[in-house]
């Protein structure tokens, strides 16, 4: 038995299986592209939106100590506080430093500073229950540094963000000048609010966001947090990393007052314009496959058409005439085409063959008509060659016959 025996391949099945693997090398090739220019645009487009709404996070922030500058200034350039911080008079206490005073204000803390760099006045409180906070901290602070706190332009202002213990606080300090903003500078005024959750809320009302604080420099153990941080610095302000396939996480950096990174901002957004350039790739990709599907179908029925139904039909009319002995038929020529060529050139052979049959029965005849009159020929010297031997014969009788006599 022959184990080597080649599978039979038609033209129609080859082409078929060109057609098929050309119609997967478009589709592939279409797969790849169009991931790369539609989908890679739709992620492109969803971290600049992330970008943009990052920003919106960031400059909340800054409005934010912007807010408390205002709040500030109405209180540090206001007589009442310039002649407080001269003659410290408990009646300017009783009367406009109550923890009312601070809610009203929302803010958490109140420093009042003289030209001499005596805390005239200090407090701090918790605004949900109006309890005291220390002040011992932020009040080393601002001992620490208070060359930082030393204006001496009357419009200017110092802000920032530090770390305590109760947690990140905001803070804006002015000089103190009177209610027409002239000076001297009498000292300088803190105003300090809590990062905290109403803080949050606030922001996330304004951005329309959910906005998470996580400590720079604490053992962070979640992975898109520790991604964050290695991925963010200076020049990089923003980070975007895809959580899954419906949440995508923005990240920002929110620095100290000594501008060393102090907290991680999170947001989590939903990855509607992903999602949606996911849709508009798979129906894009859908309308690529059927249209090469349908076109390939046309393609295959153009070549049946156009190439299989005539080489089927060569053959048919070839075949035919194959069973015939005379080779009269001949190949009908249509349309101008290589077919027509083969099909002239098949009826020029079947021409030539018909012609070198026919000088071949001339031969045959010609050679049989000669073969006989060889016969003719052979049979009359046949003849005459008996007819002499049998004259030799008689010669020889007579001869012997004339011997006998004359003895």
């Amino acid at each position: 038995m022959n184990n080597n025996k080649k599978i039979k391949f038609s033209i129609r099945l080859k082409i078929i299986l060109i057609i098929l693997l050309i119609i997967s090398i478009i589709i592939g090739f279409f797969y790849f592209v169009s991931k790369k220019v539609i989908l890679e645009s739709f992620i492109s487009l969803e971290k600049d939106q992330i970008e943009t709404n990052l920003k919106r996070v960031d400059f909340s922030f800054q409005n934010a100590i912007s807010e408390l500058n205002v709040k500030l200034g109405d209180w540090a350039v206001w007589d009442d506080s310039y002649n407080f911080i001269k003659d410290k008079n408990e009646e300017f206490i009783k009367s406009n430093l109550t923890n009312v005073a601070f809610t009203t204000l929302k803010i958490n803390t109140m420093f009042f500073v003289n030209k001499e760099d005596e805390i005239i006045f200090s407090k701090m409180i918790d605004l949900d229950t109006e309890e005291y906070i220390p002040l011992d901290e932020l009040s080393s602070f601002i001992t620490k540094n208070i060359n930082l706190f030393k204006f001496t332009d009357l419009e200017a202002s110092f802000s920032g963000v530090i770390s305590l213990k109760e947690g990140n606080l905001i803070f804006v300090s002015r000089p103190i000048l009177t209610s027409e903003g002239e000076g001297p500078i009498a000292g300088f005024m803190l105003f300090g609010k809590f990062i905290n959750k109403d803080f949050l809320d606030s922001i996330n009302l304004v951005t329309q966001q959910t906005v998470d604080i996580y400590p720079y420099n604490s053992s962070l153990e979640i992975d898109d947090l520790i991604l964050a941080k290695s991925n963010l610095s200076k020049e990089e302000k923003y980070f975007v990393n895809p959580l899954d396939e419906k949440n995508i996480g923005g990240y920002l950096l929110l620095y100290d007052v000594f501008n060393n990174p102090l907290s991680i901002l999170k947001v989590i957004y939903n990855r509607d314009v992903y999602i949606k350039g996911q849709k508009t790739f798979n129906i894009f990709l859908l309308i690529i496959f059927f249209s090469i599907i349908f076109f390939g179908f046309i393609i295959i029925l153009f070549f049946e058409f156009l190439v299989i139904f005539r080489i089927l039909k060569l053959k048919k009319n070839i075949l035919n005439i194959s069973k015939e002995e005379a080779f009269k038929s001949r190949i009908k020529v249509e349309n101008n085409d290589e077919f027509s060529e083969l099909a002239f050139s098949i009826n020029n052979m079947l021409d030539q063959i018909e012609i070198s049959k026919e000088k071949e029965i001339f031969a045959s005849e010609k050679e049989k008509m000669t073969n006989e009159k060889l016969k003719e020929k052979l049979l009359e010297t046949s003849n005459l060659n008996k007819i002499m031997v049998g004259r030799e014969m008689e010669m020889i009788k007579l001869k012997e016959e004339i011997s006998k006599l004359k003895k």
